[in-house]
């Protein structure tokens, strides 16, 4: 190969790499995010046991025994929650008259609802009038679906003025029933013995031996060991009541932590809490106790107010603590820019990149959390080109 023609290859070479190297600061130069709302959380994943205030409904492990409420029923102080039949019991007696207090309780519901509808009897004639005036403007307009859904709209209405009408009926049935639950109670041999709820609360008919364990007093005296013997253990419920009324109002779970973990807390802490028990929606809650380190572990506990009666089901549970949570406009962290001493990024313009001061919420080795200004300009809004690379 002659030397100009090697020069002439070179001189291609040459130019390609340029070529390609523009191509690359170009790429580079116009690296930019769509600026949106975002969340970082300081956060850790934690595995414990629930701990509430709880009474055992004593004298109804002793007998045969008739519950009068379903288990996460909340009832009040000194609400009549079970009978218990010792002796022989008739149980075809026994099952008529849980039928019968069944009924009881249905009818009751059913008139409590029929009250609240007849001390609004007018409002339901006015609503009538109003839905019937509402069918002739929509039948002028031909909107014959409004039609339709007017109409049924209306029976609904009729259907609640009748069912007052029905109250009287109601109550010559509710007598009979009680009455017949007196000739059941009469029937059954031996001693009946009603109980009544020693709190207010909810009403639980699992009960899982924990209950003489834990309690909120005792949460600040637990131990390391105490706990991974709760944790490795299933304690027995020979003996104990087999229902109970449970305060989910204040509740408190205790975990196992790492040393480091728990530095960073302190009792009185405000955090949040998220599991399937909160709907899988960060809750409020607070740092209750945080125990001494052994073999680099620390026991802490959580409470909150968040009412868990109508889903809680097991005492071991799993949440997220949140010590932190941060909301804003989440961006690169390497798009953070110094310009007079001022933190802030470039924005994208058509007429040149425009630097705009920002308020840091967070910052991470990736990310970072910016203020949402609402001053419009002021700052990054929704939806700018924020330059990362420049």
């Amino acid at each position: 190969m002659s030397r100009g023609k090697k020069i002439r290859i070179g001189v291609v070479l040459f130019l390609a790499l340029l070529l390609i190297a523009a191509v690359c600061m170009k790429c580079r130069k116009t690296t930019t995010v769509t600026a949106q709302v975002g969340v970082i959380e300081d956060s850790f994943h934690a595995e414990g046991i629930l701990v509430w205030t709880e009474k055992m409904v004593d004298g109804t492990q002793n007998g045969n025994l008739e519950t009068l409420c379903s288990h996460g029923t909340r009832v009040a102080k000194g609400t009549h929650v079970a009978t218990v039949h010792t002796g022989e019991v008739d149980e075809e007696v026994q099952r008529k008259l849980s039928a019968v207090n069944e009924r009881i309780a249905e009818i009751e519901k059913r008139n409590s609802s029929v009250i609240l509808f007849s001390e609004d009897a007018t409002k339901l004639e006015s609503m009538v009038g109003e839905r019937s005036r509402e069918i002739i403007e929509a039948t002028n307009a031909g909107d014959y679906a409004r039609v339709q859904i007017l109409r049924e709209d209306i029976n609904s209405i009729l259907d609640k003025k009748a069912s007052i009408g029905g109250a009287t009926d109601n109550d010559i049935t509710l007598e009979k029933l009680h009455a017949e639950k007196a000739e059941y109670e009469r029937m059954l041999s031996g001693s009946i013995t009603e109980v009544y709820a020693p709190m207010a609360g909810m009403f639980s008919t699992r009960v899982d031996g924990y209950e003489a364990l834990l309690s909120p007093d005792g949460i600040p005296s637990l131990t390391m060991t105490d706990y991974q013997t709760l944790k490795e253990s299933t304690p027995s419920t020979d003996g104990i009541p087999p229902c109970k009324i449970v305060d989910t109002y204040m509740w408190y779970f205790v975990t196992s932590v790492s040393e480091e973990t728990a530095s960073a807390l302190k009792p009185g802490d405000r955090v949040l809490i998220r599991n399937a028990l909160t709907g899988n929606e960060p809750v409020e809650a607070q740092i209750h106790t945080v125990g001494n380190a052994e073999n680099g572990k620390c026991l802490i506990s959580v409470k909150s107010t968040y009412d868990i009666s109508n889903v809680v089901n097991s005492r071991n549970q799993e949440f997220d603590i949140i010590k932190h949570r941060y909301e804003g406009f989440k961006l690169p962290t390497k798009a953070l820019r110094v310009v007079d001493g001022k933190q802030g990024v470039y924005i994208r313009k058509e007429s040149g990149d425009e630097f705009k001061p920002i308020e840091i919420l967070y910052k991470g080795n990736e990310y970072m959390i910016v203020r949402v200004n609402p001053k419009e300009g002021a700052s990054v809004t929704l939806y700018d080109e924020v330059v990362v690379e420049k």
